[in-house]
């Protein structure tokens, strides 16, 4: 839960409080998938008002680095004594058993708008294997696809699928879904939100592929914990 541009106080009376009741005062590495504000808005409370929480690396993309939004957070996570980077395509991080890896975009990419700015990130964990794809769009999934045609195992063995765009109907497309192994997939929206997330289409396209999904809207916050062989789910509102 990065942000929210309907909840003006996700920071305060959501996040903050969250990672309080988890016992969490250390935030060791946060990525920021891109500069929208229902991506970044938690996090620039935790760096701005939030003392008990601390922050020790930010990771900011690689093809955000004029995005007026990341370089104020930027600014912020500094003068917190924050580490910031900039992650690109290609970039590892190995942390007590857990890999971390930048599929998209690389230094050389254009994106044709903010969202295409979106790290797309795999992380894995013994047998365990999610991907997280921030706003992307269909046509950066097929750029996605193409990178990796030559290397098809990185995608296949994804169990997990953090729902690009809110489950924008313009995401998760046909031949993406299908270079996949996704068995649960994970759609960040709010109940009643003016664009119609998540759209038919895409619940759809999961459907046929027998996906089981995890709506925030209808269960919460959603909480998965797996040790590296099997996966348990929980949801706030179950």
């Amino acid at each position: 839960m990065g942000g929210s541009t309907s909840e003006k106080k996700l920071g305060e009376y959501r996040l903050e409080p969250c990672l309080k009741s988890c016992g969490v005062s250390v935030i060791e590495y946060a990525f920021v998938s891109h500069g929208d504000l229902d991506h970044i808005s938690g996090v620039r409370y935790l760096l701005e008002s939030c003392e008990e929480i601390e922050i020790r690396n930010l990771f900011l993309p690689c093809q955000g680095r004029e995005d007026d939004a990341l370089l104020s957070l930027a600014e912020l996570a500094r003068a917190r004594g924050t580490k910031v980077s900039l992650i690109e395509a290609g970039e590892s991080f190995y942390m007590e058993g857990i890999g971390v890896t930048c599929l998209y975009p690389g230094i050389s990419d254009l994106p044709a708008d903010k969202n295409e700015e979106s790290e797309v990130l795999k992380v894995d964990y013994g047998n365990c294997h999610i991907l997280f794809t921030g706003d992307m769009s269909g046509e950066g999934e097929l750029r996605l696809l193409s990178a990796l045609s030559e290397k098809p195992g990185v995608l296949s063995e994804i169990q997990i699928l953090k729902t690009a765009h809110h489950g924008s109907r313009f995401s998760s497309g046909e031949a993406f879904l299908d270079a996949l192994g996704v068995k649960w997939a994970v759609i960040s929206y709010a109940e009643g939100n003016s664009y119609g997330h998540p759209h038919k289409e895409v619940l759809e396209r999961l459907g046929d592929r027998s996906v089981k999904i995890y709506g925030t809207a209808e269960r919460g916050a959603i909480t998965m914990k797996t040790d590296g062989k099997r996966v348990r789910w929980k949801a706030f509102l179950d």
